[in-house]
């Protein structure tokens, strides 16, 4: 097979090459064939790969900006991809092509980047959050009971500040928990710990007694 061919029927295809599209079916189901059947040789998997990216690039380009993000993205479904390809079995569903059977895993691993990305985002602005009430830019109002609450909040110790300001946002005890990385037993120890000093700071201040 000489190099670089899948490359070649790929660019003739995109141009509505009816000989190359059926060539292309041809050369993909014989690829295929091979790297199941065990042919692991740099040049089946060299030419899948060319498959691979043609089909996926521009779609993963345009729907994730960062560019190092959207190579780890790329590699994540070339990975999926052999992977199945890998598996004993393993045959494209009747009725769809090996472009179809791509395109299906790159959709569904960008739609999946975009669910992690989303909660990476709300992580971040959450810890912002958290952080912008532990080192205020100017003191809050004293006849607010909340920010009375978290000014107490922030005369305690740093672990306890973390736990009880995430509290404050409504976080559960499992998300507390993983985000600090504190097993669940240790966590509610602490909690239970940091709002006794908390009770005890609120029954300290003139405002509370």
């Amino acid at each position: 097979m000489p190099v670089g061919q899948i490359k070649r029927l790929l660019e003739r295809a995109r141009n509505r090459d009816q000989a190359a599209i059926q060539e292309l079916r041809v050369l993909s189901e014989s690829l295929i064939a091979r790297y199941a059947a065990g042919d692991r040789g740099k040049e089946v998997a060299a030419e899948l790969s060319d498959y691979i990216d043609f089909k996926c690039r521009v779609y993963v380009e345009r729907n994730i900006k960062d560019g190092t993000r959207a190579k780890d993205v790329m590699q994540e479904i070339r990975l999926k991809v052999f992977g199945s390809l890998g598996k004993e079995g393993f045959t494209v569903q009747e009725g769809s092509d090996f472009g179809g059977f791509v395109w299906v895993i790159a959709k569904r691993t960008v739609i999946d980047f975009g669910r992690s990305e989303a909660k990476r985002m709300e992580r971040i602005d959450s810890a912002i959050e958290v952080e912008d009430l532990l080192n205020p830019k100017e003191e809050p109002p004293d006849h607010d009971l909340e920010e009375h609450i978290r000014k107490a909040i922030r005369e305690l110790g740093e672990m306890c500040q973390k736990i009880l300001m995430l509290v404050l946002l409504d976080w559960n005890d499992d998300e507390i928990s993983n985000s600090l990385g504190m097993p669940v037993k240790e966590f509610y120890w602490r909690k239970s710990r940091c709002l006794k000093q908390l009770r005890k700071k609120l029954l300290s201040r003139a405002e509370f007694a």
